[in-house]
């Protein structure tokens, strides 16, 4: 559990003092996935060829992460890290779900499975301990702000958190960030999976981008 790059992320994710992440929902499914597959490398159940992912053996069932190793044993056809963190990133909510209930086992996270109006699901979360929280999240933003060195995870995390800058959702106030974003300038990670997690969101971005300005010319039209 500790040495989980996925269930790192989504901990130091976390907000807090409030029930909730301090990063969007689409963005944390696409670093969640990316972290999971980078887990999965690390632990040699799958390589990299090329750019496409292969897998190092056929057992789902005993794999980090069975669901999401099941996924990539039936595909039909080799794909690259990118394409294979947009498709596995639609299944972000189930892939969350049991990340969520691993972290409140092992006493992460306080996790409450909840339904509104009895039959739509949702979630509370809470940090369990905030002093051991607050010091892993200060640990990391301080490897950017004052060139303290990082242990392994801490370095696994920032190719994920620092190339997409998600970690500046991480500092609290506009003062760090404004810090953050200027150390980040020099701050280099080498690693496909952090790259290919920050182009999926690019990509998501420019599509939202292009949803938002094609209703906008719709609507506009059908006002004339």
């Amino acid at each position: 559990m500790e040495n989980s790059i996925a269930f790192q992320l989504l901990y130091v994710a976390h907000n807090n003092q409030k029930q909730k992440f301090n990063i969007a929902p689409t963005q944390l499914h696409v670093a969640l996935v990316g972290a999971m597959l980078l887990d999965l490398f690390r632990s040699d159940e799958i390589k990299i060829n090329g750019d496409k992912v292969i897998c190092n053996h056929q057992n789902a069932v005993q794999s980090k992460y069975p669901e999401l190793f099941e996924k990539l044993l039936k595909s039909k056809k080799e794909r690259s890290i990118k394409t294979w963190i947009q498709r596995l990133s639609m299944h972000g909510n189930k892939f969350m779900k049991k990340s969520l209930q691993k972290m409140h086992e092992h006493q992460l996270l306080k996790v409450e499975f909840l339904k509104f109006l009895g039959f739509i699901p949702y979630h509370k979360t809470a940090i369990v301990n905030k002093g051991k929280h607050a010091s892993t999240v200060k640990s990391l933003k301080d490897i950017v702000l004052l060139n303290k060195e990082a242990d392994e995870l801490e370095h696994w995390l920032l190719t994920l958190l620092a190339p997409s800058k998600l970690i500046l959702n991480l500092c609290k106030d506009r003062e760090e960030r404004k810090r953050m974003k200027v150390k980040l300038k020099n701050y280099k990670v080498d690693n496909r999976f952090g790259d290919d997690v920050h182009s999926v969101m690019r990509d998501m971005e420019a599509a939202f981008v292009v949803a938002i300005a094609s209703t906008a010319a719709i609507n506009a039209s059908t006002h004339h």
